[in-house]
C-alpha cells in the first residue's frame, strides 16, 4: 500500500510541474503593471486649480484592451436632437502613473476636433493618474483635475 502511494504522488508531481510552468510563462507575458482603465467612463466634473468646478455629463471616454481609444461627447446640433460625436484614437502608458491618448491620423484630419475635445487643440495629451478603481478615475492635466464615474 505505501508503495501504491508513493508513486501515485509521484504521478501527481510530474503532472502539476508542466502546468505550474505554463502558468509561469503566460502569467509574465500579461502586463499586470498597467492601470485597469478598460471600459466606458463618463466624465462628471472638471475643477481647475483655484477650485473652480465645473459639472459635465456629455463626455464619455471609452478603453478596449488598454490600446484602443475613443471620446464621445453628446450635443445638440441645429435643427436636430442630440447628437453623439465619437472620436477614436490609441492609449498608451508611457510611465508609472500616465496616461497617454493619441488620436488617429484620421481624426486629426476632420477640423471640428478644437470645438468637441477639452484639450486645446491638441491630437495628444498626457494625464498623471491620480486615482483609479472599479468605480472612480481621477486625471490631472495643465492644473486641471478631470473626475470620471464607471458607466
Amino acid at each position: 500500500m505505501k508503495k501504491l502511494l508513493v508513486n501515485t504522488s509521484e504521478k501527481m508531481k510530474k503532472q502539476w510541474i508542466p502546468l505550474i510552468a505554463v502558468t509561469l510563462i503566460l502569467s509574465s507575458c500579461l502586463d499586470f503593471d498597467l492601470p485597469n482603465v478598460n471600459g466606458m467612463w463618463q466624465l462628471k466634473t472638471i475643477q481647475s486649480e483655484d477650485g473652480n468646478i465645473q459639472a459635465v455629463d456629455t463626455i464619455f471616454y471609452s478603453f478596449q484592451r488598454q490600446a484602443i481609444f475613443s471620446y464621445t461627447i453628446l450635443h445638440e446640433r441645429e435643427q436636430q436632437a442630440a447628437v453623439a460625436e465619437v472620436i477614436y484614437g490609441y492609449v498608451e502608458f508611457p510611465g508609472s502613473g500616465q496616461l497617454h491618448l493619441l488620436l488617429d491620423e484620421k481624426e486629426e484630419e476632420r477640423g471640428r476636433l478644437e470645438k468637441l475635445l477639452l484639450w486645446e487643440g491638441e491630437n495628444k495629451v498626457t494625464y498623471h493618474i491620480v486615482k483609479l478603481n472599479s468605480k472612480r478615475m481621477v486625471l490631472a492635466r495643465n492644473n486641471k483635475t478631470y473626475n470620471f464615474i464607471k458607466y
